[in-house]
């Protein structure tokens, strides 16, 4: 019994976290997210200091130069970038080096809900946040959320 009623409260916790990140997407629609980052810094007593800038206050020059650099493709794609994906897939079965294929959008579903660093893990939750924050989220929106967080 004992056992039954621990992995029932385990499921539950887990289930939780799995989901925090959808529910937390829907709140960050108007509120300004806190980022895994920030929540390391409360952990350990550093309180982050941001000043939140709506996107009509950022630079369209400094927007463009990230879309540049970033994600040029940002604005026609639903959160992944198929042809830069299939490109460095390429790359990989021709033994060459490859680099990154990720889209503003998953850069931002892993500053607010995951951590740094490259894994298989990561990526596998990250493709699914992406997803939602595409469905719940404005490019615009999602733009000035990866502006104040990255």
């Amino acid at each position: 019994m004992r056992r039954r009623f621990l992995k029932s409260r385990l499921f539950r916790i887990v289930a939780a976290v799995i989901l925090l990140p959808y529910a937390l997407t829907i709140i960050y629609t108007v509120v300004p997210p806190v980022s895994t980052f920030m929540l390391a810094d409360v952990a350990t007593l550093t309180w982050p200091k941001r000043d939140w800038v709506s996107l009509e206050g950022i630079s369209p020059n400094l927007q463009r130069a990230v879309l540049v650099a970033e994600d040029s493709a940002f604005c026609d794609h639903f959160g992944f970038d198929w042809k830069q994906i299939e490109r460095n897939l390429d790359k990989a079965m021709d033994g060459k080096r490859f680099g990154g294929a990720s889209t503003i959008t998953q850069q931002t579903a892993k500053n607010l809900f995951l951590w740094n660093g490259r894994s298989w893990l990561r990526k596998f939750l990250e493709a699914p946040i992406t997803l939602w924050m595409e469905l719940m989220m404005s490019k615009g929106r999602i733009m000035e959320i990866y502006l104040n967080t990255a």
